[in-house]
């Protein structure tokens, strides 16, 4: 059995059950909650599994100081590594995904959190802009930086949606590129067309987190038609490098209060290929 494809399973489940029971019930689940639990559940997995080894390392740059929670996990078939930035532009909503797509090769996704506001079955925050530049603008630019691909991940309830695996579009992907082609308008001024459930679902143009447990040439095969500009990695490169210190448990804070309005990822995921 593929782990990681039942864990994204079973955390698309549990976005897809919460968003309604905290609308019922007047609480706020928000973006930035929402990420913190996803990353809540990759860890609860890991603690759950007797090979978990926990390693917590601070990195050190000297223009932007960060630190990150690194959990190491010693299991040869499912390797899991979590970053945390300390940085006070860092945003909860923001994720790095490191895909590894063949043995020891990763790919950078750059992602973007958006809720599904159930009530209209929109992403009206898709629209959010940054002073005089939107949000979409930012990602792409940081992911050109960073030779990565950039992405929006959704969280979803859309109890009309007609699947008998629902549960599982709880969070899903799409390229920025398609987002951008279909909804970003530009014309003068720039204004947005904004995407419902439906119109990115029902014809694949989301697909399921699970999905990234394919097999990892199929992955890279999809990514080549949304994007060609990114470079592949090895893992010593995303975190065998002069920043990193090892730290104790002692030393770590939470740094969830600051958020940005910048792209500006506040957690990075290492993912091994599970074969």
């Amino acid at each position: 059995m593929n782990k990681l494809k039942e864990l994204y399973k079973e955390i698309s489940s549990s976005i897809w059950d919460r968003i309604p029971f905290s609308y019922n019930i007047g609480f706020r689940y928000s973006e930035v909650t929402i990420t913190e639990n996803l990353l809540f559940d990759i860890h609860k997995f890991n603690v759950n599994n007797p090979t978990l080894k926990i390693n917590i390392y601070e990195a050190k740059n000297e223009q932007e100081i960060q630190q990150y929670i690194k959990f190491n996990i010693n299991n040869p078939s499912l390797a899991i590594n979590i970053f945390e930035a300390k940085n006070e532009k860092a945003n909860g909503n923001d994720l790095e995904l490191c895909l590894e797509i063949e043995p020891s090769k990763y790919v950078i996704l750059v992602i973007q959190a958006k809720k599904l506001y159930f009530t209209t079955q929109k992403y009206r925050s898709i629209s959010h802009k940054v002073n005089d530049k939107y949000q979409i603008e930012l990602l792409e630019d940081y992911a050109k930086r960073e030779k990565a691909i950039p992405l929006y991940m959704f969280y979803n309830y859309a109890p009309d949606f007609k699947n008998k695996n629902q549960k599982y579009y709880g969070c899903t992907l799409a390229f920025s590129q398609f987002i951008k082609e279909n909804y970003y308008l530009k014309v003068s001024p720039v204004s947005w067309k904004i995407p419902t459930f439906d119109e990115l679902h029902q014809k694949h143009h989301a697909i399921p987190l699970h999905t990234l447990a394919l097999n990892g040439l199929k992955i890279k095969k999809t990514i080549d038609n949304y994007c060609k500009n990114y470079n592949v990695y090895t893992k010593s490169e995303l975190i065998n490098n002069n920043r990193w210190i090892e730290i104790s448990d002692k030393n770590n804070q939470d740094f969830s209060k600051y958020i940005s309005d910048e792209f500006e990822p506040k957690y990075r995921v290492i993912l091994g290929e599970n074969k």
